[in-house]
């Protein structure tokens, strides 16, 4: 049975990755090093039996998921949020936005 959840847990793993790289393949990297991090992650939490390395490595894998959504969701807003508020005051800000879509 376990073999057969193995496999399943692959072939999701590989379709995930697959559909990913349909969208845009240049931000597979993205995917790829969270789930290598998770995975890390995850192995450590099950090894380790001192409660604070456990609670630091949990931190540690959703803070970088949360910061990776968080700059690709939020850049945008708060770029022009800031500029807005620098023009208030008179000042101009040239900065680019991303033009990033991601599923």
């Amino acid at each position: 049975m376990s073999q057969y959840l193995n496999l399943q847990n692959l072939l999701l793993v590989g379709a995930s990755y697959f559909f990913y790289a349909l969208w845009d393949w240049r931000f597979l990297s993205l995917i790829i090093f969270s789930t290598v991090l998770d995975f890390i992650v995850g192995i450590l939490l099950d090894k380790e039996s001192n409660e604070g390395k456990r609670k630091l490595y949990l931190f540690i894998s959703i803070a970088v998921n949360l910061g990776f959504l968080g700059f690709f969701k939020y850049y945008n807003f708060f770029l022009e949020n800031f500029i807005e508020v620098f023009s208030l005051f008179g000042m101009s800000l040239r900065a680019s936005s991303l033009s990033i879509i991601l599923p």
